[in-house]
Order: structure tokens, then sequence, then C-alpha cells
């Protein structure tokens, strides 16, 4: 994970000019090749490697999101949920940037199959995450590709801050929002509210209390 993390981080910040890297942009008039006319590569220098990375670990972020309580979202759990969420921002927005359709095809198809391995709230703190940071992502890279990946520094890091913190916020909230998950990953039982009643006696058994009560003359 923190190959992942440092291939997003130093990407970004080629993107935001704070990291001189040549060759961690592809840029290109070809429509045919990038549709904004620059594509993300990052320290691979390759953007289909790139994305590929970035789908991947993209995929594991969401699957231990879906794993995550409310707990894991507080200061007593230093924060795990709320790094989680931040890296998964970060991996998909390199996945956008990235442009490649093989690697977005591919994390299209590994994040159904994560779909239909989880079960109960697990599958639906799933798709949500999936939503809360896809859509973040959306809205960034739109913004950083009609720039050609050359934002300037003062709005684009305001961009990107107001970005994260409007997805970890929502994320925080799709975790408190579901139930608590018991031990296999399915809602934890409620306790009865009342005993079950006792089934009736037999019409036999009725028929000799009674008769056994019945006071015969001496």
């Amino acid at each position: 994970m923190l190959l992942g993390g440092l291939l997003a981080v130093t990407a970004l910040a080629v993107v935001y000019g704070l990291l001189p890297l040549p060759g961690a942009i592809l840029r290109t008039a070809d429509p045919a090749v990038s549709a904004s006319g620059a594509r993300l590569g990052g320290l691979l220098q390759y953007p289909n490697a790139f994305g590929a990375v970035m789908a991947a670990f993209l995929l594991e972020r969401l699957m231990r999101l879906a794993r995550m309580e409310r707990a894991a979202f507080t200061r007593a759990s230093s924060w795990r949920g709320q790094r989680a969420g931040a890296l998964a921002l970060l991996f998909a927005l390199g996945l956008l940037l990235s442009e490649s359709r093989g690697a977005l095809a591919a994390a299209l198809a590994g994040w159904a199959a994560g779909l239909a391995l989880l079960r109960g709230t697990r599958r639906r703190r799933y798709a949500w995450h999936s939503a809360v940071f896809a859509g973040a992502a959306a809205v960034l890279a739109r913004g950083l590709a009609s720039a050609q990946l050359a934002p300037a520094r003062g709005p684009g890091a305001l961009a990107l801050a107001a970005g994260l913190a409007a997805a970890l916020l929502a994320s925080g909230r799709v975790a408190g929002a579901l139930p608590r998950l018991g031990a296999a990953g399915a809602p934890r039982p409620h306790a009865p509210r009342c005993a079950p009643r006792a089934a009736p006696a037999p019409a036999a058994q009725r028929r000799w209390r009674c008769c056994s009560r019945r006071r015969w003359p001496r």
C-alpha cells in the first residue's frame, strides 16, 4: 500500500507543479491517444501501466472500506477510515487521469466481482463508498483535464482539498448510517421481545385432566 500511495502522491505532485519529473505526463495533440491532450503516467511514465496499478489499489481500498464500521472513522481508531478513503480518492483520480480504457474496463470488472462477493451491509457500504469516491474523482478529473493537467497551484490545490474533505465527510456518513455487522458479515440478530407461547395440549390430555379433577361419590 505504501507503493501505491507513493505512485499516486508523486503523480499528482507533478500535475500540480510541485515535483519536476519529465515524462510523468504524456502530452499529445492526437485525439485518438488522449481526449484532453494529456495523460498521467507518474513514476511509471506509461499511462496504461499507471492506470492498471491505480485500478488494483483502488479496488483493494474499496473492499477494505466496506469492512469498516463507524468506529474506524473516529480518533480512537487513529482515523483509519479517513486514511483509507483519502487513498481511494487519489487512486480513483489517478485512474481517470491516465485515460487508460483497458485499466478502466478492468476496474469495472473487478468492481462487479467485488460486489458479487460481498453480502448484506458490506455490499451496501461497498456500493456507497464507490459512488462517493468515484463521483469526487470525476469532478476533480474534469477540472484537471480541462487544464491539460497543468492547473494553477493555488486554485488547483484548493479544489483538491475541498473535494477530498467532502468525499471523506460523505464516506464517514455512509459508515455511520448503516447497521453494524456481526462476525460473519451479516447483521446481528435481535433478541426476541417476548418468550414464545407454549403449544396447546392435545385433546386427549385435556380430557384426562378434566376427569382427574372430578370428585367421585364415596
